[in-house]
């Protein structure tokens, strides 16, 4: 299959951006509205929790492509924050996922059956399968810990100073002059590939709580 053209991608950003914007906001509202919740309904606070991590990613990845796809000047600054939300978002979603799985595994009272344990697991191997290049890519995840490290996280690293930076800056800009894609960058590729499995982790929850919402919600 042809790889789309920068303007093809560009055309659906924009058509996604404001729904994912949206989406952020009552993922958050949920967050805020069951973030009390214990005992037999602490699965709820889990999967709001898990929910609005989806969201969060889901929206920094597509503005931080829209900005790269659309002005190439923007790469230095633009590619870095991709690789931020990249490696911050591989580390949380274990964080994440095991928390659900725990209360999951404790589903009692109002909240019995919420989850089918079956499906959950599903989603959850499929999701640590996505990540599974990655995460096995040495170097690269090398080079990512280092981008967030030197490059992002700390504008002046204790290590470097601002010469990591600075390499950096140099290293997109020689990109940028060779005319390689930024659709070829394993930051963006990676990001997208975690972006689809993420997108995939929703609606394998959606999925997995079916049953019991047909079951208890009022229509």
């Amino acid at each position: 299959m042809p790889t789309p053209a920068n303007d093809e991608f560009i055309a659906n950003l924009d058509v996604t951006i404001p729904d994912a914007s949206k989406a952020v906001v009552m993922a958050a509202e949920n967050v805020a509205r069951f973030s009390r919740e214990t005992g037999d309904t602490a699965v709820l606070r889990a999967y709001a929790n898990l929910q609005f991590f989806i969201t969060q990613v889901d929206l920094d990845i597509r503005m931080n492509l829209r900005l790269l796809l659309a002005d190439e000047s923007s790469r230095i600054t633009a590619e870095k924050y991709l690789a931020l939300a990249l490696i911050e978002a591989e580390k949380g979603i274990g964080i994440m996922l095991r928390e659900l799985a725990v209360e999951a595994g404790k589903q009692h009272g109002r909240l019995a059956g919420f989850l089918d344990l079956k499906q959950w697991g599903e989603a959850q191997a499929a999701m640590t399968s996505r990540l599974k290049a990655m995460r096995t890519d040495k170097p690269f995840y090398k080079d990512l810990t280092q981008i967030r490290n030197e490059v992002v996280a700390h504008f002046v690293s204790k290590s470097s100073g601002v010469e990591t930076s600075a390499q950096w800056a140099l290293s997109r800009s020689a990109v940028q002059k060779s005319g390689s894609s930024i659709l070829n960058s394993l930051i963006v590729s990676y990001s997208v590939d975690l972006a689809t499995g993420l997108a995939e982790l929703s609606h394998a929850m959606t999925a997995a709580s079916a049953e019991w919402m047909k079951a208890n919600l009022k229509r």
